[in-house]
């Protein structure tokens, strides 16, 4: 979205990436935005993997960073992280063109690593601070997702807040319900959605503890949850699923089209957030949360602070961070048909006043403004 905003904006785009199953076309344009792709290659799965990896890409888009201004009058290099390394293939553009830097940072990759069970104080995690510290000098401009990003960039990064845009990830209003349908009553609550990556952090081995407490202590033998989307856990998650017994509870629907989850996610009675309470996750702004609230789905989820400042009334908070704590508020919002009627409507109509993409953009084109006027 930001690509084709920025072209519909003036802007011509192009875009770096890497090829994949769905998208192995080396060359293409869309909506008028120029992609070039290059071969993934490896994907690390271990110290030395991942620096192959990361060399092999960096390699790749510098040469494409070197072939786009070679023939364009490239004012702005866009980098998104992770990694905080890709200012590195920006040279080209600058030398060439005298170009700026845009960092559009989505992830804070100190506490990623943290999130991941390592400490901040060995070799790794300072190595990701002195990354992130690089990226932040080496940027004109800086895009945060969120407040709390933004004080990180304007405090760690020591940059000026002049310079830093605060731009969320959101979808455009055409990706939400137009209106509110039926909620259904207690005894006819059943279903629970997730939808998002799985990974350590992201707590999905909590959700399916908290389910199993559902289906035996709660008696909900009629429940059923729908987990949508991939990750480096999902095939462990399956196993514990099955471990568990939640076998004819619990449904892992993989990657599915954007048509499919939304109509998965509608028909849900709440979502869950059950990201694992740490800096990262609090200091973040989770998609799914927001996604959530453009479908009209009340949500249970940890109490973090970016999640809190997001969905506001939208949401229940549980304090107690674990699968009890989780399955309490989660059997309480299933319980409570009032509660969730008001948490949809709520969270609907904050997401079109302002949530939604279109009161997000404004301050991407400023942005860009400050850098390539047009």
């Amino acid at each position: 979205m930001e690509a084709t905003t920025l072209q519909q904006a003036g802007y011509q785009v192009h875009v770096i990436c890497p090829t994949s199953e769905r998208h192995p076309e080396r060359r293409e344009v869309l909506d008028g935005v120029r992609i070039r792709r290059y071969p993934l290659g490896v994907e690390g799965r271990s110290s030395i993997g991942t620096l192959v990896e990361y060399l092999w890409a960096l390699l790749c888009m510098t040469w494409h960073v070197f072939a786009v201004s070679s023939k364009f009058p490239i004012k702005v290099v866009h980098v998104c992280n992770p990694p905080d390394l890709l200012f590195l293939a920006t040279w080209p553009a600058r030398v060439i063109r005298r170009a700026k830097t845009i960092f559009d940072q989505h992830d804070l990759c100190p506490e990623l690593w943290e999130a991941k069970g390592h400490s901040l104080d060995g070799f790794y995690a300072r190595a990701l601070l002195k990354a992130e510290a690089a990226t932040y000098r080496w940027a004109d401009v800086v895009i945060s997702t969120n407040e709390s990003y933004k004080h990180i960039a304007t405090t760690r990064g020591r940059k000026n807040a002049d310079n830093v845009f605060v731009v969320r990830s959101a979808p455009r209003k055409t990706f939400a319900v137009t209106e509110i349908g039926q909620t259904r009553s207690s005894d006819e609550a059943h279903r629970i959605a997730y939808v998002g990556t799985m990974g350590a952090q992201e707590g999905i081995d909590i959700l399916l503890d908290a389910i199993k407490l559902l289906v035996t202590d709660y008696k909900r033998t009629n429940l059923q949850c729908d987990i949508i989307g991939g990750g480096p856990e999902r095939d462990a998650l399956m196993a514990l699923s099955v471990s568990l017994g939640l076998a004819e509870f619990v449904t892992f629907h993989g990657r599915v089209s954007d048509g499919d989850m939304r109509s998965i996610i509608m028909n849900s009675d709440i979502g869950v957030n059950p990201d694992r309470p740490s800096t990262m996750n609090s200091l973040s702004s989770m998609n799914k949360i927001v996604e959530y609230m453009a479908l009209g789905i009340p949500m249970v989820q940890f109490d973090c602070v970016e999640g809190k400042r997001t969905a506001l009334e939208a949401s229940t908070y549980v304090t107690d961070p674990t699968a009890a704590g989780l399955a309490i508020e989660m059997d309480a919002l299933l319980a409570d048909a009032a509660g969730r009627e008001y948490m949809r409507t709520y969270g609907l109509q904050r997401f079109n006043d302002a949530l939604c993409w279109e009161a997000q953009y404004p301050n991407l084109i400023n942005a860009y403004s400050q850098l390539a006027p047009l």
